[in-house]
């Protein structure tokens, strides 16, 4: 669609002789869509708007081996956000809290989708039950944790769900996932439907 509006974004990835990332700056974003050239920037003869556009173009800058590689891509969509479930907002923290990263990582490699029932075996503080309701909130969870209340308390795994408007875990069961009878409790949890 030719009248669509666009906005067009840099991030840099290059690491500065200090081992740190580097920033773009507004200049840079200026050179780097100036060099993109006539050819492609005609494709976008809608407004430019920076909140909201109907298309956002994004260059990567600086990745590859040496640092000096650059993607041209088109973003087509958000996800989830790390800082809503990053462990200094969470109410159950453990001493071990799964990041989030990790948690949505494990989510996308099991394809999480909508309606969907997840089991997590090795539960902890429910990150990764978390971050499935967070990609997919119709998903159903079942949490089995082998620590007692003393260290996770299952209350407070239930307050992060509700404290960010979502549904806990149908069941969030204390014992051994290696035990029959804990898998059975969680199989009931949800009808005795398949996870």
């Amino acid at each position: 669609n030719e009248d669509a509006s666009w906005c067009f974004r840099l991030r840099c990835f290059a690491i500065d002789r200090f081992g740190d990332r580097s920033t773009c700056s507004a200049r840079r974003e200026r050179e780097a869509l100036a060099s993109l050239g006539p050819p492609l920037l005609a494709q976008f003869a809608g407004a430019v708007r920076l909140k909201s556009p109907d298309v956002c173009v994004v260059l990567f800058d600086g990745l590859g081996a040496r640092g000096n590689d650059m993607v041209l891509t088109r973003k087509l969509g958000d996800g989830a956000m790390a800082s809503v479930m990053k462990p200094t907002t969470r109410i159950c923290v453990t001493t071990t809290p799964l990041g989030p990263i990790t948690a949505y990582s494990m989510c996308n490699i099991g394809e999480v989708s909508m309606h969907q029932t997840i089991l997590d075996p090795y539960s902890g503080s429910a990150a990764t039950l978390l971050a499935a309701a967070l990609i997919e909130p119709t998903v159903r969870s079942v949490g089995i944790e082998i620590a007692g209340d003393g260290l996770i308390c299952r209350k407070d795994i239930v307050k992060d769900f509700t404290s960010r408007g979502l549904d806990p875990p149908l069941h969030l069961i204390e014992g051994d996932a290696n035990d029959a009878s804990i898998r059975n409790a969680a199989r009931e949890a949800i009808g005795n439907n398949a996870f």
